[in-house]
Order: C-alpha cells, then structure tokens, then sequence
C-alpha cells in the first residue's frame, strides 16, 4: 500500500507541476474571457473575431476546426507564450491542429504564432496537420511543427505539414516545419508565399506551391516543386540555403546550393556559393551553422531590406539575427554585409568547451576557465 500511495502522490505532484495552460479571448473593448478548450475559443473568435491566448505549458487538444456556415469568418489570432513555451500535443492518435474552413470566401486574416505543434500523426482523410482555406491571409510567426507522423491505418498519408489556401496571399516566418515522411512541410495551391527565416524540411518536396513563392533566409531541405505550366508558380530564393534544387522555374540568388546543374534551363543563379553549407549535425536535423560554413556574414542585406523582413529580429531558432561573427571576413552585400545565409544565424561562442578559442578543446581550456572565473567572468 505504500508503494501505491507514493505513486499516487507523484502522479499529483507531477499533475500540479504541469497545470493545464490558460485559454483566454481578448476583444478591444470586451473583457477578457476565459475557457477550458481550444476549440471553444476558436468557436468564439471565429465569429467575433479576436486574439486567443494560450499560457505556458503543454495542451492536449486536436482537431479543431474553425467555421461559420451561417456567414463569413471573422480575422483572428491563436498566440502562444512569447518565450516558445507553448505545445499543442496531439498524444500520436490520428487527427489534426487546426482546420479553418468557411464556407464562403472571407476577407479574414488568419494568425498562428509562438506554438509548438508535436506528435500529431496525420491522416489522409484532412489534408494537413494545420489547414487554412478560403480566407483572405494567413501569417505564421515562430511555429515549430515537429515528431509529426502518419496514420498506419492511412497509408497514402497527410498532403503537408501545412496547407495554406488562402486568396491573397500568405506569410511565414521564424518557423521551423519539420515533417519527414508526410509530405511537403508546405503546400499552397492557391496563394503566393512568403516565407522568411524558416526551415522547412520534408522527404521529396519541402515547399509545393501553384502560385509561387518569395523565400528569404531560409533553409530548405528538399525541394520546390509547382505546376509545369503557368509564370505564377515561379520561386524567388534570396539568401537561402537548398539542400536540393528547386524543380520549377527559379531565381536563385546569392544562396548556398549543391549545384548549378541546370538541364531543363528552369533555373537562374546570381551570386551563389557552390558547395556544403557545413551544417552542425544535418543527420539529426540540427541544420544550424558550423563555424566553417561559407554561409556565414555571406548574405546581402539588400534582399533582407524589406517591410516584410526588417519586422522581423530572430532567426528559424529565436536567435537573434545581424550578429558578425569576429572570426569571419564580412563578404556580404549592402549595408551590413555580416548576415548569414539561410536561416540559422551563426552564434558565436565564448567560454564554452573551447574556452580560449584555439579551435580544440584541451586541458588548456579548463586552466583558461579557472582563470576567467577566478577573475570574474569571461573577457
């Protein structure tokens, strides 16, 4: 018996160490209001329009949808902590994040930012772990969707990570869309993309669209692919780092490629670095800058130089962006020729392992830390 009651006091203590997080709706002019589900939010927002904010901690909801038969949809926000600390858990059973869905065509703005979506295991029946159609924009800002898996049952699998179909057009930024095996991290068949400071990672094609893309600073592992007929499904890559070609028509500027093989003549280069990125561990998706990569202060800052970029200050990591590397030779573009390429912005250490900077680490190392920290600190 006094087994059992120990284990009944951990599951309490571990219980009230993760409380459920806080679900509130904030309306200008409207008192805040509180509830228990997601989903009950969204059933608000949806037809008041509004920002629902989600607390720290882990949230174990799935297939939300969000709709208005009766009429259109109105603009809303779901926001997580700022600090990243927010998870939707699908707990691996079969279904989805969210589904915006009207039924007629809206001008609403759809916003997703500061969540992380984990083990969701995707079904063939929704297209996507998170779909948003028939409305006017969707934007994305620091989403990490991760441990994203198919249904067994299904094996013809999810269409993407994410499917965007909005009317006008869409922007993504600091995300990370990591979804192996499902399919394309995202897929639009019917708006533009914008896409910034973002990995998108898939097996075969990492980013589909039918009307083409924008993308800065990003890292792409697999490919872009589009319809074969048509000028609007035409990629932009500035300041990118590609894994793999693009098999659509593209412009490739100033970007990191494997080659510059070209035999259908679907691709422009200007500027690129022929060669390998350096990345930290790319075989366990760390795909961060190592302190050789030739990406490092190699990007140019004029592609980065607009309203679209200059609003955002972090990388695909929540690392600051703009940071010069004292180790190496600014050879990039523009006004501030030390940004990096791709969407990982290399972050100089100090006093960590190789503590006095001699490119190994050592018994001199931990002499140089006693010194540091009897001093005071670090140099």
């Amino acid at each position: 018996m006094g087994r059992v009651y120990d284990c009944l006091v951990l599951l309490s203590l571990t219980s009230s160490a993760r409380p459920q997080p806080t679900i509130v709706l904030e309306r200008p002019l409207n008192d805040d209001q509180a509830f228990a589900t997601l989903q009950d939010a969204v059933d608000v927002a949806a037809d008041l329009g509004g920002v629902i904010r989600i607390g720290s901690g882990t949230l174990h909801e799935r297939n939300i949808v969000a709709s208005r038969p009766s009429g259109q949809i109105g603009s809303f926000t779901i926001q997580g902590a700022s600090d990243g600390s927010t998870v939707i858990d699908g707990a691996g059973a079969p279904g989805f994040f969210l589904d915006v869905q009207d039924e007629f065509p809206s001008d609403a703005i759809i916003s997703i930012r500061d969540l992380t979506l984990r083990n969701f295991t995707a079904t063939e029946g929704r297209g996507a772990v998170l779909t948003i159609s028939t409305v006017r924009e969707a934007n994305l800002r620091s989403v990490v969707m991760e441990s994203i898996s198919l249904s067994p049952t299904n094996p013809g699998g999810a269409v993407a990570g994410i499917e965007i179909a909005t009317s006008l057009f869409s922007r993504i930024s600091e995300c990370r869309i990591v979804v192996p095996g499902v399919g394309p991290a995202i897929m639009s068949s019917e708006s533009f993309v914008n896409a910034l400071n973002s990995l998108f990672r898939a097996d075969g094609a990492a980013v589909e669209t039918a009307r083409g893309a924008s993308v800065i600073n990003c890292t792409v592992v697999g490919a872009l692919t589009g319809e074969s007929d048509g000028f609007s499904n035409f990629g932009f890559f500035d300041n990118c780092v590609l894994v793999e070609l693009p098999q659509t028509r593209a412009v490739i500027e100033n970007s990191v490629v494997p080659s510059t093989d070209n035999p259908d003549g679907l691709l422009f280069f200007t500027d690129v670095i022929v060669g390998d990125p350096s990345f930290v561990d790319a075989s366990a998706g760390d795909f961060r800058l190592r302190a050789d990569s030739p990406a490092i202060d190699a990007a140019d800052m004029d592609f980065y130089d607009g309203e679209f970029a200059l609003a955002s200050f972090f990388d695909a990591n929540n690392d600051p962006r703009l940071v010069d590397d004292p180790a190496t030779p600014d050879i990039g573009e523009g006004e501030r020729a030390f940004l990096d390429i791709g969407a990982f912005e290399y972050q100089p250490v100090d006093c960590r392992g190789d503590v006095n900077l001699d490119g190994a680490v050592t018994d001199s190392d931990f002499f140089a830390w006693v010194t540091f920290f009897t001093s005071g600190g670090c140099p």
